[in-house]
């Protein structure tokens, strides 16, 4: 059975983060970020989830190239994840979407994990 999976974007400062990581790991980036979701999402204290990027700094917002701002995404990935990690993050993005905003979807959930993961290992 194929694993499910997210295609999400970045920020970009976030993916050149993730991508050195990776390399020093010996992973391509987007490998390395399934592995990262799921080992953290198996720990039992990410319920309730506590947002970390509380200004959303990291997280994309919509437009602003028409004004010639530059790119804030970079590519896109697609994340592979087992059945409990989908799930899992499914789970969270609901329960942000009832305490936090409507607006909040899985990509936001997976953006916010690997931002704490970066912010917690100093990369």
């Amino acid at each position: 059975m194929a694993r499910k999976r997210y295609v999400i974007r970045v920020h970009k400062t976030v993916r050149a983060r993730l991508d050195a990581a990776a390399r020093k790991a010996g992973y391509l980036t987007p490998t390395y970020v399934s592995a990262l979701l799921e080992k953290r999402l198996e720990k039992p204290d990410i319920l309730p989830y506590t947002v970390r990027d509380e200004e959303d700094i990291f997280q994309l917002k919509a437009g602003g190239m028409e004004k010639g701002k530059t790119r804030q995404a970079d590519r896109q990935m697609s994340v592979y994840l087992s059945d409990f990690a989908y799930d899992r993050i499914g789970q969270i993005a609901a329960a942000l979407k009832q305490t936090r905003d409507r607006s909040i979807g899985p990509a936001y959930v997976i953006r916010d994990i690997l931002y704490g993961r970066l912010e917690d290992n100093g990369l």
